[in-house]
């Protein structure tokens, strides 16, 4: 067992990992932050626990040895842990509930064996060597632009989902199960009522990952989900609050601009980081050397930008990911259930009204009542790439199944409803999650996200959907509890966050690179994709062409990494 620590609480030697139990008996590796480890600290004292120092992992560890398993029930905070106890030969791997942090696993050949790291590319060049890419797996990631869990891109590995634990005893899996699941919808509130527990609720939850040994800031976009963190950052702080921010000087979707105009209405030490055209191919190759794993979703390059930019002068950071996954923020859950009564007709019947809104003087409907059912509708929105996926790699099989999309043909409106919060809390913000951490460790840089503290969580559940959507603004909620922390600001109405000019840039100062990754002799990806379909992502004309381009690329340059890999095992992870 092997850890490389970034200090955040208990900057002293007791706070270093693998870390024993307090009986002996355990040892645990722990990535992550545990946020009210204060408040259990005290509760395992008044149980006789005698801590050494004041680490959140120590009291990771005694938590464990006092109630085992069930421990995770009380932990709020974001981690893969994997807690061993050698006289047993037992080993348990869990992940925090909302995967913030990633745990993968690898499998040996014969059954027997197990491998776990906080990296895929670990667990990818592990014990057993290399193994072949696992085609369901990588037709998965060329319509997703990601693997979700419990997937891996080579056979034989994989990863656990969000709020998942995995035992092993004596080198074999002995049982994996949910620690914790998505709580059902179950509105309780009025809309007067839900801005008032939401200042509560998250500003405590801001004040709880405020605390650390080290300077923190925020991320702070022209959104209303970061500007909404650094306002309850400000408010919870008896120091100034240091918030940070990526500019594309000159595009339409800057946010700079409103990035500031909240800064000023709340007083924050401001700094904006400019990236222009000549920073795109040094971008680039940070993005791509922050990649552990395939990653297709392009904002991974501004993302490890704002990192390194931010850990100039901060070790932890607080960003807003997860409100538009819990609040109803985005246009897919809007369209989806402003059309729901179509839902409970038969599929033919819905597919002729879509089709009947083509023809004058008939009033249009979302083209979501044309799916066949409203799973396959948001599986559809979250790829942009089916089509081209079975064009590319013709000889890939249909991906698998996936839970979070499945739902009957014929759904009524509560259906709609649960399908939506599964759908971007296990699909859409999964991807988020492992592009923010993935370039903020990459940079030495801890991201906190306050919005999926597991009160918070519950708490979006209660929250009408009527409300939160109001007619297509869509998160509600946010927004009034916004409002009434900066007044004076007036909140874009559209979601764009740190969008790189990433088309520009293809024809631009990044072509010569592309050209010469599509002109090479040697793909990693040869006998999979097609050579012509490959050529025409140079087109101008090709639909979500920044999209299909970055999956791609990303993917092979991440293949040629791998295959860069010391092939001794103690050498990739020493």
């Amino acid at each position: 067992m092997g850890f490389r620590r970034l200090s955040i609480i208990d900057l002293s030697g007791a706070g270093s990992q693998p870390m024993i139990g307090p009986s002996g008996r355990s040892v645990l590796l722990f990535n992550g932050e545990l946020y009210e480890h204060v408040q259990l600290r005290r509760r395992l004292e008044r149980d006789g626990v005698c801590f050494r120092g004041r680490s959140d992992t120590e009291v990771v560890a005694a938590a464990l040895e006092r109630w085992g398993p069930k421990a995770l029930d009380r932990f709020d905070g974001m981690f893969g842990l994997a807690w061993y106890l050698p006289a047993e030969r037992r080993l348990l791997l869990a992940r925090d509930h909302a995967g913030i942090k990633p745990l993968f696993i690898g499998h040996g050949p014969s059954g027997r064996g197990v491998s776990f790291a906080s990296q895929y590319d670990v667990v990818a060049n592990g014990p057993w060597g290399r193994a072949d890419l696992d085609p369901e797996a990588l037709a998965l990631y060329l319509e997703l632009h990601h693997i979700p869990a419990p997937y891996g891109l080579l056979r034989g590995t994989g990863q656990l989902g969000p709020g998942e634990l995995l035992e092993v005893v004596d080198g074999r899996l002995a049982g994996r199960r949910d620690w914790w699941t998505l709580p059902s919808y179950a509105p309780a509130s009025s809309a007067s009522d839900t801005i008032d527990v939401l200042h509560e609720v998250l500003g405590q939850s801001v004040s709880d990952q405020l605390v650390a040994d080290r300077p923190v800031g925020t991320f702070l976009s022209g959104g209303v989900d970061s500007a909404l963190v650094t306002a309850l950052a400000v408010e919870a702080s008896a120091a100034p609050v240091e918030a940070f921010t990526i500019s594309f000087p000159g595009e339409a979707n800057d946010e700079a601009g409103m990035a500031a105009a909240f800064a000023s209405q709340l007083g924050v030490l401001h700094h904006v980081e400019r990236i222009t055209d000549d920073d795109a191919i040094g971008a680039v190759e940070d993005a791509v050397a922050a990649s552990a794993e395939p990653v297709g979703d392009f904002s991974i390059i501004p993302t490890t930008v704002l990192s390194r930019f931010a850990a100039e002068r901060v070790t932890v950071a607080l960003s807003g990911d997860g409100g538009d996954e819990l609040f109803f923020g985005y246009v897919r859950p809007w369209s989806l259930l402003r059309s729901g009564r179509w839902f409970r007709a038969p599929y033919r019947v819905r597919r002729g009204r879509y089709l009947a809104g083509r023809l004058p003087g008939v009033p249009a409907v979302s083209e979501a009542v044309a799916a066949r059912s409203a799973g396959d509708y948001y599986r559809g929105v979250n790829s942009r790439t089916t089509t081209w996926r079975d064009r590319l790699a013709p000889g890939l099989p249909t991906p698998p199944d996936l839970s979070w999309y499945r739902t009957r043909s014929r759904s009524d409106r509560r259906e709609l409803i649960e399908l939506s919060r599964r759908a971007e809390f296990y699909g859409q913000l999964q991807r988020v999650l492992r592009k923010v951490d993935l370039a903020s460790m990459h940079n030495s840089l801890e991201v906190r996200v306050p919005v999926l503290s597991r009160t918070v969580i519950e708490l979006s559940a209660t929250v009408d959907v009527d409300d939160a959507l109001r007619a297509g603004q869509r998160k509600g909620p946010l927004r009034d509890l916004l409002a009434r922390l900066t007044p004076t600001v007036e909140q874009q109405s559209a979601k764009q966050g740190f969008t790189p000019p990433l088309t520009r840039w293809i024809d631009g100062p990044l072509r010569p690179m592309i050209e010469e990754q599509l002109g090479a002799v040697s793909w990693e990806l040869d006998g999979i994709c097609d050579q012509a379909a490959l050529r025409a992502l140079t087109d101008p004309a090709m639909p979500f062409r920044h999209w299909r381009a970055w999956t791609v690329l990303s993917l092979e340059w991440w293949l040629q990494r791998l295959a860069a890999m010391p092939i001794d095992f103690r050498q990739a992870v020493s």
